[in-house]
Protein backbone atom coordinates (compact mmCIF):
# COMPACT_ATOMS: atom_id res chain seq x y z
CA UNK A 1 0.00 0.00 0.00
CA UNK A 2 2.49 2.21 1.11
CA UNK A 3 4.64 1.44 -2.45
CA UNK A 4 1.59 2.49 -4.32
CA UNK A 5 0.38 5.54 -3.06
CA UNK A 6 4.28 7.05 -2.62
CA UNK A 7 3.85 5.84 -6.37
CA UNK A 8 0.79 7.91 -7.17
CA UNK A 9 2.50 10.40 -5.60
CA UNK A 10 5.37 11.20 -7.76
CA UNK A 11 2.54 10.36 -10.84
CA UNK A 12 0.80 13.93 -9.45
CA UNK A 13 3.62 15.43 -9.27
CA UNK A 14 5.15 14.66 -12.64
CA UNK A 15 1.76 14.96 -14.12
CA UNK A 16 1.84 18.85 -12.82
CA UNK A 17 4.78 19.68 -14.33
CA UNK A 18 3.74 17.83 -17.65
CA UNK A 19 6.23 15.40 -17.24
CA UNK A 20 3.85 12.41 -18.29
CA UNK A 21 5.75 8.89 -18.65
CA UNK A 22 4.71 5.68 -19.45
CA UNK A 23 4.48 3.36 -16.17
CA UNK A 24 4.97 6.16 -14.07
CA UNK A 25 1.91 4.07 -11.87
CA UNK A 26 4.20 1.65 -10.27
CA UNK A 27 1.43 -0.48 -9.11
CA UNK A 28 0.60 -1.28 -12.81
CA UNK A 29 4.84 -3.19 -12.70
CA UNK A 30 4.00 -6.61 -11.16
CA UNK A 31 7.40 -8.12 -11.38
CA UNK A 32 7.30 -10.17 -14.76
CA UNK A 33 9.62 -7.69 -16.36
CA UNK A 34 11.00 -5.04 -15.19
CA UNK A 35 9.24 -1.76 -16.83
CA UNK A 36 12.64 -0.01 -16.35
CA UNK A 37 11.23 3.34 -15.14
CA UNK A 38 13.50 5.77 -12.81
CA UNK A 39 10.69 6.20 -10.47
CA UNK A 40 9.37 2.46 -10.49
CA UNK A 41 10.27 1.42 -6.58
CA UNK A 42 9.63 -2.50 -7.40
CA UNK A 43 12.33 -2.48 -10.21
CA UNK A 44 14.99 -0.34 -8.40
CA UNK A 45 14.28 -3.21 -5.27
CA UNK A 46 14.31 -6.09 -7.62
CA UNK A 47 17.36 -5.20 -9.21
CA UNK A 48 18.81 -4.28 -6.36
CA UNK A 49 17.87 -7.50 -4.23
CA UNK A 50 19.41 -9.49 -7.15
CA UNK A 51 22.67 -7.86 -6.55
CA UNK A 52 22.76 -8.73 -2.48
CA UNK A 53 21.78 -12.33 -2.99
CA UNK A 54 24.87 -12.59 -5.88
CA UNK A 55 26.94 -10.86 -3.51
CA UNK A 56 26.31 -13.17 -0.53
CA UNK A 57 26.45 -15.77 -2.50
CA UNK A 58 29.66 -15.08 -4.38
CA UNK A 59 31.60 -13.53 -2.36
CA UNK A 60 32.11 -15.92 0.45
CA UNK A 61 32.98 -18.53 -2.41
CA UNK A 62 35.71 -16.20 -3.89
CA UNK A 63 37.11 -15.77 -0.25
CA UNK A 64 37.20 -19.69 -0.16
CA UNK A 65 39.02 -19.82 -3.76
CA UNK A 66 41.51 -17.33 -1.81
CA UNK A 67 42.26 -18.17 1.46
CA UNK A 68 44.87 -15.50 1.78
CA UNK A 69 42.50 -12.70 0.63
CA UNK A 70 41.62 -9.41 1.68
CA UNK A 71 38.43 -7.36 1.38
CA UNK A 72 38.11 -3.95 1.54
CA UNK A 73 35.62 -1.50 1.94
CA UNK A 74 36.35 1.77 -0.12
CA UNK A 75 34.20 5.44 -0.39
CA UNK A 76 35.21 8.08 -2.48
CA UNK A 77 33.19 11.22 -2.63
CA UNK A 78 32.92 14.38 -4.52
CA UNK A 79 32.42 17.65 -3.42
CA UNK A 80 28.83 18.80 -2.85
CA UNK A 81 27.38 20.24 -5.70
CA UNK A 82 23.86 20.84 -7.09
CA UNK A 83 25.46 19.79 -10.48
CA UNK A 84 24.31 16.15 -9.59
CA UNK A 85 24.76 14.46 -13.18
CA UNK A 86 28.44 16.04 -13.25
CA UNK A 87 30.08 14.75 -9.69
CA UNK A 88 27.89 11.39 -9.69
CA UNK A 89 29.87 10.87 -13.26
CA UNK A 90 32.91 12.19 -11.87
CA UNK A 91 32.86 9.58 -8.84
CA UNK A 92 32.22 6.62 -10.91
CA UNK A 93 34.96 7.33 -13.41
CA UNK A 94 37.28 8.20 -10.36
CA UNK A 95 36.86 4.94 -9.09
CA UNK A 96 37.02 3.15 -11.99
CA UNK A 97 40.54 4.98 -12.99
CA UNK A 98 41.54 4.25 -8.85
CA UNK A 99 41.22 0.24 -9.49
CA UNK A 100 43.42 0.74 -12.08
CA UNK A 101 46.39 2.54 -10.55
CA UNK A 102 49.59 1.02 -10.62
CA UNK A 103 49.67 0.55 -7.30
CA UNK A 104 47.09 -2.12 -7.01
CA UNK A 105 48.14 -3.82 -10.56
CA UNK A 106 47.84 -7.32 -9.84
CA UNK A 107 46.18 -6.26 -6.72
CA UNK A 108 42.59 -6.84 -7.17
CA UNK A 109 40.44 -10.04 -7.93
CA UNK A 110 37.75 -8.81 -7.85
CA UNK A 111 35.44 -5.46 -7.27
CA UNK A 112 31.76 -4.45 -6.63
CA UNK A 113 31.14 -0.68 -6.96
CA UNK A 114 27.76 1.48 -5.98
CA UNK A 115 26.75 5.29 -6.65
CA UNK A 116 25.05 7.02 -3.76
CA UNK A 117 23.78 10.45 -3.93
CA UNK A 118 22.95 11.56 -0.88
CA UNK A 119 21.62 14.77 0.86
CA UNK A 120 23.55 15.01 4.51
CA UNK A 121 21.94 16.92 7.25
CA UNK A 122 22.63 20.52 7.83
CA UNK A 123 24.55 20.19 4.56
CA UNK A 124 23.08 22.40 1.21
CA UNK A 125 23.96 20.22 -1.61
CA UNK A 126 24.04 16.67 -1.87
CA UNK A 127 27.04 14.48 -1.96
CA UNK A 128 28.16 12.13 -4.81
CA UNK A 129 30.16 9.58 -3.38
CA UNK A 130 30.97 5.71 -4.73
CA UNK A 131 30.93 2.84 -2.31
CA UNK A 132 33.19 -0.06 -3.35
CA UNK A 133 33.74 -3.62 -1.98
CA UNK A 134 36.92 -5.05 -3.70
CA UNK A 135 38.93 -8.18 -2.88
CA UNK A 136 42.78 -8.07 -2.91
CA UNK A 137 45.89 -9.94 -2.39
CA UNK A 138 47.05 -8.44 0.65
CA UNK A 139 47.88 -4.89 0.62
CA UNK A 140 48.37 -4.09 4.37
CA UNK A 141 52.15 -4.88 4.41
CA UNK A 142 54.99 -5.16 2.86
CA UNK A 143 55.81 -3.53 -0.18
CA UNK A 144 52.35 -3.70 -1.53
CA UNK A 145 51.00 -1.51 1.66
CA UNK A 146 48.49 1.07 0.76
CA UNK A 147 48.43 3.74 3.90
CA UNK A 148 45.58 5.93 4.69
CA UNK A 149 47.46 9.32 2.74
CA UNK A 150 47.98 6.77 -0.35
CA UNK A 151 44.41 6.38 -0.81
CA UNK A 152 43.58 9.76 -0.31
CA UNK A 153 46.33 11.13 -2.82
CA UNK A 154 45.07 8.12 -4.92
CA UNK A 155 41.97 9.31 -4.69
CA UNK A 156 42.33 12.73 -5.50
CA UNK A 157 44.32 11.96 -8.82
CA UNK A 158 41.94 9.90 -10.06
CA UNK A 159 38.96 11.97 -9.41
CA UNK A 160 39.59 15.92 -10.35
CA UNK A 161 36.50 16.51 -8.30
CA UNK A 162 37.20 14.80 -5.37
CA UNK A 163 36.03 16.72 -1.89
CA UNK A 164 38.42 18.79 -0.97
CA UNK A 165 40.39 18.27 2.01
CA UNK A 166 41.75 20.97 4.77
CA UNK A 167 45.10 20.83 3.50
CA UNK A 168 45.86 22.25 7.12
CA UNK A 169 45.20 19.23 8.64
CA UNK A 170 48.09 16.66 8.06
CA UNK A 171 46.74 13.44 5.94
CA UNK A 172 48.91 11.18 8.84
CA UNK A 173 48.70 11.73 12.86
CA UNK A 174 49.85 9.94 15.13
CA UNK A 175 47.39 10.87 17.86
CA UNK A 176 44.35 12.26 16.00
CA UNK A 177 42.69 14.83 18.33
CA UNK A 178 39.36 15.18 16.43
CA UNK A 179 37.54 13.32 13.60
CA UNK A 180 38.33 14.51 9.79
CA UNK A 181 34.91 16.13 8.59
CA UNK A 182 33.41 15.38 4.81
CA UNK A 183 36.48 13.16 4.31
CA UNK A 184 36.95 12.40 0.73
CA UNK A 185 37.93 8.88 0.82
CA UNK A 186 37.61 6.33 3.34
CA UNK A 187 39.15 2.82 3.14
CA UNK A 188 38.91 0.08 5.99
CA UNK A 189 39.40 -3.33 5.59
CA UNK A 190 36.52 -5.59 6.15
CA UNK A 191 35.93 -7.92 9.41
CA UNK A 192 37.25 -11.97 8.60
CA UNK A 193 33.27 -13.36 9.68
CA UNK A 194 30.37 -13.53 7.55
CA UNK A 195 28.53 -11.56 9.97
CA UNK A 196 31.02 -8.53 8.76
CA UNK A 197 30.92 -9.37 5.01
CA UNK A 198 27.08 -9.29 5.15
CA UNK A 199 27.32 -6.32 7.58
CA UNK A 200 28.99 -4.48 4.30
CA UNK A 201 26.93 -6.55 1.52
CA UNK A 202 23.82 -4.90 3.05
CA UNK A 203 25.16 -1.41 3.59
CA UNK A 204 25.95 -1.49 -0.68
CA UNK A 205 22.64 -2.62 -0.91
CA UNK A 206 20.88 -0.89 1.49
CA UNK A 207 17.76 -0.40 -1.56
CA UNK A 208 16.60 -3.66 -1.56
CA UNK A 209 14.35 -3.02 1.39
CA UNK A 210 10.86 -1.72 -0.73
CA UNK A 211 10.55 0.03 3.15
CA UNK A 212 13.90 2.14 2.90
CA UNK A 213 13.31 2.99 -1.07
CA UNK A 214 9.93 4.44 0.60
CA UNK A 215 11.17 5.95 3.84
CA UNK A 216 14.18 8.42 1.21
CA UNK A 217 11.21 8.99 -1.27
CA UNK A 218 9.13 9.86 1.11
CA UNK A 219 11.96 12.56 2.39
CA UNK A 220 12.41 13.60 -1.46
CA UNK A 221 9.23 14.70 -2.15
CA UNK A 222 8.59 17.23 0.43
CA UNK A 223 10.26 19.27 -2.82
CA UNK A 224 9.12 17.59 -5.91
CA UNK A 225 10.56 19.76 -8.55
CA UNK A 226 13.77 19.10 -7.06
CA UNK A 227 13.23 15.27 -6.87
CA UNK A 228 12.58 15.20 -10.16
CA UNK A 229 15.43 17.20 -11.26
CA UNK A 230 17.90 14.60 -9.86
CA UNK A 231 16.38 11.87 -10.64
CA UNK A 232 16.64 12.45 -13.75
CA UNK A 233 20.14 14.09 -13.78
CA UNK A 234 21.52 10.44 -13.26
CA UNK A 235 20.04 8.91 -16.17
Amino acid sequence: TSISRISSDIAIHLGKRGLIRQGILIRMCYGHKNCQQAYCIKCMSRRVYKERKHLQTALPALLRKHPKAQVWFLTGATEDSPDVNTHAKAAVRGMKQLLKDPRLKGRVIAHFSVLEVALKRHRTNPCAHVHSLIVTNPIDKGRYRISEPDWIRMWETACPLARRRDSSVPLKRRQPTKPRRHASFVALRAGPTSVDLDRLIRYCTKWATPRNITRNYRELLTDPDRFIQRIDSLK
